[in-house]
């Protein structure tokens, strides 16, 4: 799709590499970040892909909506009890 996309997370720098020979040039790979940046990346941001099938609770979908973007999901886990669909995000297949 030719658009930006930043991608960070502690799982993302394990696996940077492999992904990096596939990933596109739009595609920045951040590894973990700091609390204290993630205002900067949420700042512009046009929705939130939220990869994870299990977590229990997930805090990053929580924090991207109380800014206003918009949660892609896949439909498991905690977000099915904080996104409302339609409206703060969107679910995928499970």
């Amino acid at each position: 799709m030719k658009l930006p996309l930043k991608v960070f997370g502690k799982p993302f720098a394990d696996y940077g590499e492999e992904l990096r020979k596939i990933a596109g040039p739009t595609v920045e790979f951040l590894g973990e970040v700091k609390d204290g940046d993630l205002g900067r990346l949420y700042q512009g941001a046009k929705a939130l892909i939220y990869p994870s099938e299990y977590e229990d609770f997930g805090i990053i979908p929580v924090e991207a909506m109380a800014r206003g973007i918009p949660v892609v999901a896949f439909r498991s886990g905690g977000v099915t009890e904080t996104v409302i669909e339609g409206k703060t995000g969107v679910f995928l297949m499970s």
